[in-house]
């Protein structure tokens, strides 16, 4: 072959690979033959199957350096789908809140509702129940 067939054979390939990259927008896995929605980059369809996301332990998802925002996990240490938003791990699963617990829906964490020692939430100034006896 000469020099210039060899040069025509890369340009069409080269050509095929770009039209393909930019002939590619979604993907879609199922079993009824449709396409993708084009919102999405990654459309899954089933009635039968889910998305089993990675699975790993609070110490392996830690050791994942710099981890992209919205990259998602199941954390098998506490059972739970997590994600990380840009700078630090969120989930979205049930805290074991107790009586005098607090679940920040800002934060997510949980915070006392009374003070300490006190056997109710206060409702007024002067319920005595709700002063306490320990200082925070």
């Amino acid at each position: 072959m000469n020099n210039f067939k060899i040069k025509l054979i890369y340009f069409f390939l080269l050509a095929v690979f770009f039209t393909a990259a930019v002939n590619a927008q979604s993907v879609a896995i199922n079993t009824d033959g449709s396409t993708a929605n084009p919102s999405a980059i990654l459309d899954l369809k089933s009635t039968t199957t889910g998305l089993l996301p990675p699975r790993m332990t609070s110490t392996e998802r830690d050791a994942i350096a710099s981890p992209a925002a919205g990259l998602t996990i199941y954390n098998t240490s506490i059972n739970c789908l997590e994600f990380w938003n840009g700078s630090r791990w969120r989930n979205s699963c049930p805290v074991n809140v107790g009586p005098t617990d607090v679940l920040s829906p800002t934060t997510g964490l949980v915070w006392m509702d009374r003070n300490l020692g006190a056997t109710q939430v206060a409702t007024s100034p002067t319920h005595e129940a709700s002063y306490g006896h320990l200082y925070q």
